[in-house]
C-alpha cells in the first residue's frame, strides 16, 4: 500500500471555542480527509480503479505542551499519545508528529510565543492506494461471492 500525505499548518483568526488561553499548551484544530483507492493490475493492459472512496472531513482538536528543550522527548511522547487518539495509520501519525514538532518549534523560535486570539489550524489530506493483481482479485471475489473462476471484473452488477 502506498500512502501520501499533505499537511498545511497556519495560524488563523480566533475561534471562540479554541482561543489560546493557556500559554503552556497549544491547541491545534485538525481538518482531515482521507482518500482510498483500490486498483487492479491486469497481467496486460491498463490498471482499473475498483474503489475510490473519499471520507467526509473530520475535525478534531489536539493539545500539546509548548515547553521546549531539555524536555523535547517528553513533549514528543505526549504528542504521539495525543495523535494516537485520532486513529491514524502509524506512518501518517509519524509524519504528522515530525511536521508538527518542526512547525511549532519554528514558530516559537521566530515569534517567541503564539499570538493571543489566534488558533493553529492543520489541514491534513491522506491518500492511500492499494494495488492488487487481477488474478488475486478474482480469487478473493470468487470466495466472497461463492462463484467459480469467472472474470468478476466484467460482471454486470445490478444497481
Amino acid at each position: 500500500m502506498e500512502i501520501y500525505c499533505s499537511l498545511n499548518m497556519y495560524e488563523a483568526n480566533d475561534n471562540p471555542q479554541t482561543l489560546l488561553s493557556d500559554t503552556t499548551m497549544l491547541t491545534i484544530c485538525f481538518y482531515m480527509t482521507e482518500r482510498y483507492q483500490l486498483k487492479i493490475q491486469p497481467s496486460q493492459g491498463v490498471e482499473i480503479i475498483v474503489e475510490d472512496i473519499i471520507s467526509p472531513e473530520l475535525c478534531a482538536y489536539v493539545k500539546i505542551p509548548l515547553f521546549v528543550t531539555p524536555l523535547n522527548s517528553l513533549r514528543q511522547k505526549y504528542l504521539s499519545r495525543e495523535l494516537s487518539k485520532l486513529n491514524l495509520d502509524p506512518t501518517v501519525r509519524e509524519y504528522l508528529k515530525e511536521q508538527i514538532e518542526s512547525w511549532v518549534l519554528g514558530e516559537v523560535e521566530r515569534n517567541g510565543m503564539f499570538k493571543e486570539g489566534f488558533q493553529v489550524v492543520a489541514e491534513l489530506q491522506v491518500f492511500k492506494v492499494e494495488s492488487v493483481y487481477k488474478e488475486e482479485f478474482d480469487r478473493h471475489a470468487c470466495q466472497i461471492h461463492g462463484s467459480d473462476g469467472a472474470d468478476l471484473l466484467h460482471w454486470d452488477i445490478p444497481s
